[in-house]
């Protein structure tokens, strides 16, 4: 019970606002640390869908995680401008024992997707294979302006032929 006062009354007492340095096996994904807006396009079942999209992202817990929040805000009439069109949540995470990166996606649908991401030169991409439906693919990349754009296509023959169906473009507007 003492140790675990102590563990509060030190957490207490950090300092507030800390710049927390990542995990290593982090490090490829620390230039997306920051608040990000822009657009987001995508083709659903109902129709094309314009968002105004931002996407917070911090470390958490000493550097060993590194946290993704995104909200996707209707830009046009349907069904109501500005009310919340998409919400995720994403966590960057390391396994100990083997230093492999791991990102968990949760929706507000219940959703969830666990991928590792594979690292570029200028970001990184991943691959979702559900059971039923189409395999998924996105890469997401800082462009030559310092913008984070993020595209998405889908497969509906094991990868032979893509389809687009998902785009994003947003600039940094906070550390």
């Amino acid at each position: 019970m003492r140790s675990f006062v102590l563990l509060l009354a030190a957490l207490a007492l950090a300092p507030a606002g800390r710049t927390q340095a990542l995990h290593e096996a982090l490090a490829p994904f620390a230039r997306l640390v920051g608040t990000w807006e822009g657009t987001a396009e995508a083709l659903t079942p109902s129709g094309p869908l314009t968002l105004r999209q931002t996407e917070q992202v911090r470390p958490e817990l000493e550097g060993h995680l590194l946290v993704v929040e995104g909200t996707g805000r209707y830009l046009d009439d349907a069904p109501e401008p500005g009310e919340i069109g998409f919400h995720a949540f994403g966590v960057f995470s390391v396994d100990a024992a083997t230093d492999t990166v791991f990102f968990d996606a949760f929706t507000r649908e219940g959703r969830h997707t666990r991928v590792q991401p594979v690292v570029t030169e200028d970001g990184f991409e991943w691959s979702i294979t559900p059971e039923q439906g189409p395999v998924i693919h996105y890469v997401m990349r800082i462009d030559a302006e310092g913008r984070w754009v993020e595209t998405g296509e889908m497969s509906f023959d094991g990868g032979a032929t893509w389809r687009p169906f998902f785009e994003m473009t947003l600039s940094r507007v906070a550390e």
